[in-house]
């Protein structure tokens, strides 16, 4: 009931502020300073505040990214409200978390609790309302939103949350795609930057599978995994690159070039990911048809969701399923090898989220 009454009052206070927005002078000069003090923060001095859960808290990541920037020759100053499981909508309903936000800030970071952003009735439900009532006080205060992507559990899996469960994930690198895909589009809704943690431990475990990021639990981090994310932190909030600070937090000068070196790369990296992004779902005609034996199938989706492309003959009967999973936004192409069916007329259906579409085809033997 609590989450319901926060939900309610996160509407209220959205619809109170669309009907207000209508680029009125004061809205207008609030954008200024909005520009303004995000031109500010990439120089020399900054003031965060970090919003989030034990992914926040462990190793004291705010505290690492200040040390990390003083020895950067930059000045920070770092805030924290967090609470071991907390989501977002947790913190809009807190009154800690509101009256630090309401406080003078250059940028207020936004951290989803691990699992919540790759189910997509919590994301929908939970994630995106909460993110949107925040992310709305933080420019009141004329500061920006940062969203603190997080990483997928070490070996994948499935896991449960407020009666939800995720699918299954077959490995790290499966989970990840769908946070980094659920937190571009959190910040997309919102125009806001995301901080790509995730994808700097992405980097990291590609080139050393090994790589000691995660404690037993495979969920949390370690001090590397932590070092790690205040690296990347300090690339994207400064425009600069980490690699060669002194500060290591006591890991080895190897380790820290390491993660330093990952945490600079992650950038560039985001930024080419981000090319060519699909704007709507489509389903196009499969190529070559009339075809023997194989075609090839290509759709696009807008937003994360459970993919599922059948190939149903013309009685109904399905016959093949080419998809059904879980996919981050983007561009596909699926071929089909019908050589062990007969000719005919077949019908292939894409369904993601709410868009589905039927085409047909025609095998010729």
């Amino acid at each position: 009931m609590r989450n319901v009454r926060v939900l309610l009052q996160i509407q209220k206070r959205i619809k109170a502020s669309c009907a207000s927005c209508l680029l009125s002078i004061r809205g207008v000069i609030l954008l200024l300073i909005t520009i303004v003090s995000v031109q500010a923060q990439t120089i020399d001095s900054v003031k965060i505040l970090f919003v989030g859960n034990s992914y926040v808290y462990y190793n004291n990541l705010p505290t690492l990214f200040a040390l990390l920037a003083e020895s950067g020759g930059k000045k920070v100053t770092v805030g924290s409200s967090a609470i071991g499981s907390y989501r977002l909508i947790d913190h809009a309903g807190n009154s800690t978390t509101l009256s630090l936000i309401a406080q003078q800030w250059n940028m207020v970071v936004l951290q989803e609790q691990s699992v919540l952003p790759v189910i997509q009735f919590l994301r929908d439900a939970m994630m995106y309302p909460a993110a949107r009532f925040l992310d709305s006080l933080i420019r009141e205060r004329g500061a920006s939103t940062l969203f603190y992507m997080t990483w997928g559990r070490k070996y994948g899996g499935t896991f449960s949350l407020s009666g939800y469960r995720t699918i299954n994930f077959q490995d790290y690198h499966h989970m990840q795609d769908s946070l980094t895909s659920a937190y571009r589009e959190v910040a997309g809704k919102l125009q806001a930057r995301v901080i790509p943690v995730g994808i700097a431990w992405k980097n990291a475990i590609l080139e050393d599978p090994s790589a000691d990021l995660w404690i037993s639990d495979y969920s949390h981090p370690t001090l590397k995994g932590s070092y790690l994310a205040a690296c990347t932190f300090y690339a994207a909030v400064f425009n600069a690159s980490p690699v060669g600070l002194t500060y290591t937090a006591g890991l080895s000068a190897a380790d820290a070039a390491f993660l330093q070196k990952h945490a600079a790369a992650t950038l560039t990296f985001f930024a080419l990911s981000n090319e060519a992004m699909p704007s709507l779902y489509h389903l196009a005609q499969n190529y070559p048809n009339p075809f023997n034996p194989e075609t090839k199938i290509k759709y696009e989706i807008k937003e994360a969701s459970l993919v599922r492309l059948a190939v149903h003959n013309i009685l109904g009967r399905e016959v093949a399923v080419l998809v059904n999973e879980e996919k981050p936004a983007g561009k596909y192409d699926v071929k089909w090898d019908a050589s062990k069916i007969a000719s005919g007329i077949y019908f292939y259906t894409l369904q993601a989220g709410i868009f589905r579409e039927t085409k047909r085809m025609m095998l010729i033997k």
